[in-house]
Formats: structure tokens, sequence, C-alpha cells
């Protein structure tokens, strides 16, 4: 893994050689949500968990998007159940379409979780055509995974998507984050070896 950038600056750069995707690793907002940046992208995804209510990054993105988030999330009565999923394509936006993903329940959400949600990511991707996804890592983590292990599983599930041909036309994966977290994302980055000794391909 190469990085480019330092770590005062906004954003690092991380490359692999065997891997033709790049990570771009922002600090994009501070603490809560304050002076939260939403970037140019093909794709930003949103997770939620089901029963829980729509927190600041939702509510704070459906008032970037003119309330289109909310008006989709109501009409298609999502509820966040593990693997539902919500597609909602903008127009005249810097976000050409916004993914939202279901995780269940709280007490559901392991690393495996974690590894079909990285899966389901990149195949819509995939599908739509996207060069460059964007994933937000808000504050106040749900579940029993931490920032090193979110993206050790995303560089380990790039890799078996890579080896796989399901890339598709993904070349940049932007991550949003604060200036405190970006080093734990930035450690998990680094792991390139595959983390289970045999890929069981998880998929919701």
């Amino acid at each position: 893994m190469t990085s480019k950038s330092t770590a005062s600056e906004k954003t690092v750069l991380v490359s692999s050689p065997d891997l033709p995707v790049t990570f771009k690793v922002t600090r994009a907002f501070r603490g809560h949500l304050e002076n939260l940046e939403v970037p140019e992208t093909d794709v930003f995804v949103m997770t939620h968990m089901n029963h829980a209510k729509f927190g600041k990054g939702t509510l704070a993105l459906d008032e970037f998007t003119g309330g289109a988030l909310c008006r989709a999330i109501e009409a298609a009565g999502f509820k966040g159940k593990g693997g539902e999923h919500l597609v909602v394509d903008l127009d005249d936006s810097p976000i050409k379409h916004v993914l939202l993903i279901g995780l269940g329940a709280q007490d559901d959400v392991h690393r495996t979780t974690i590894c079909a949600m990285y899966r389901m990511i990149v195949d819509e991707a995939a599908r739509l055509g996207a060069a460059k996804i964007t994933i937000p890592f808000f504050p106040g983590l749900l579940i029993d995974v931490n920032y090193r292990g979110l993206l050790a599983v995303l560089r380990c599930r790039l890799g078996e998507r890579h080896h796989s041909g399901a890339l598709g036309n993904l070349t940049e994966v932007e991550i949003l984050c604060t200036a405190q977290a970006r080093r734990h994302i930035l450690d998990g980055l680094k792991v390139e070896k595959q983390l289970c000794p045999f890929c069981r391909d998880p998929k919701f």
C-alpha cells in the first residue's frame, strides 16, 4: 500500500499495486456532522438499522437532496431490514445516486454482515456503471466493529470482487470521516491480506 499527502492535509490517497481502485480518505466534517461537505460522486452510500430512527447523516443528506431521499424512503416503505436496499436517482446534483442499505437488527451485524454489505455496494455500483463511490463513516458506531476492522473488510472485499472480475468501472472509493477517525481508517486500509483462510463470499 502507498499513500500520498500528509496527515495534516484534508485528503490522503491510498493505492495498492494489486488493486485497480484508489482510496481517497477525506476529512469532511467535525464531531457530529458539523461542516459536512458532500463531494461529487456516482454513488453515495448510507446504511440504516432496522427499527432505528434515521440519524443525523441521513437527515443531512436528505436536506442536501431537497427532501428527495426521505420521499423515496417513505414511498418504498424502507425499514432497514438486512439486505433491503434502495437506490435513489438524483437529477441536477453532484451525487448521481444514493444507495441506502439495511443492516437489520443491531445484534445481527457482525463482520460477515459488513462483508455482505460491501459486496452489495460494489455490485450495485457495477450495475449503475459507477466509477466512484463515496462512503461516510459517521461518529458513534452502533455495531461491534471498529473503524480499522470496517476498512480491513472493505479492502479485502474489493480484492475479492477484483479477482472475480466484478468491479465494473469502479476506480475510486472515497471515505468521508473526521480527523480523529482517519488514522484508524488508514490503518485498516493497510491490511492487504485476505482476512478469512477461505472466502465464503457472504451476501445478503
